[in-house]
């Protein structure tokens, strides 16, 4: 008889892509996409990051959110592409390493 193996959990890593102005829709996204991160219970996230920065609050928020995820196991990497100024920098202190 054959029994079907199957891994319970895989080794998997989540990635999130930042681009452009953060702004209220951004923020809306970013937030949502941790959410799934956490929901999903990721062992880690790739965070790329590629923006000229943008407002001080949605920056902010983002920030903590990536602290929550921190707390709770997820290992945050944050990459930065070309531009990564003010709030993209904010964003990426975040995490544990940036690259």
């Amino acid at each position: 008889m054959i029994w079907p193996f199957r891994r319970k959990s895989k080794r998997r890593m989540a990635r999130i892509v930042i681009e452009g102005a953060i702004n209220g829709s951004t923020r809306k996204l970013v937030l949502k996409a941790i959410k799934q991160v956490e929901e999903r219970e990721f062992p880690a996230l790739l965070l790329r990051i590629d923006s000229p920065g943008g407002t001080v609050g949605d920056s902010q928020e983002i920030h903590s959110a990536l602290l929550r995820l921190r707390e709770k196991g997820c290992r945050v990497v944050a990459s930065f592409g070309n531009i990564s100024a003010s709030g993209g920098v904010y964003i990426g202190v975040g995490a544990e390493k940036i690259v």
